[in-house]
C-alpha cells in the first residue's frame, strides 16, 4: 500500500511512502511481533523511558494517592491478620 502525503508542512514537495501490507502475518508472528513490543513497551516503562507521555511528577505529588495505597496497604494487613487468626485461632 503506498500512502501519499500531500499535506507537509515544512516542505512543498509531496512524499511517498511504501506501508506493509495488512494481514501478510502469521497470527504465529503476529503474535511473536506483540509479544516484543510488549516487551519492549515494558522495559521502556520500568525504565522511565515514557516520560514524554506521561508526567511522574503529577502521579508523584498526588498526595490523594497515597490516600488510595494507603488504605490498599490497611485492607491487606487486615485480611493477612484474618488469615493467621483463622489458622491458630486468635483475635485481630
Amino acid at each position: 500500500m503506498k500512502l501519499n502525503n500531500n499535506d507537509a508542512i515544512d516542505n512543498d514537495q509531496s512524499t511517498t511512502e511504501t506501508l506493509p501490507e495488512v494481514g501478510t502475518l502469521s497470527p504465529e508472528e503476529m503474535q511473536d511481533r506483540m509479544d516484543q513490543f510488549t516487551h519492549v513497551m515494558q522495559q521502556k516503562f520500568l525504565s522511565g523511558e515514557d516520560h514524554q507521555h506521561l508526567d511522574y511528577s503529577k502521579i508523584d505529588e498526588d498526595e490523594t494517592l497515597d490516600d488510595h495505597w494507603q488504605r490498599e496497604a490497611n485492607h491487606d494487613a487486615e485480611d493477612r491478620c484474618f488469615v493467621v487468626s483463622r489458622q491458630f485461632n486468635l483475635l485481630c
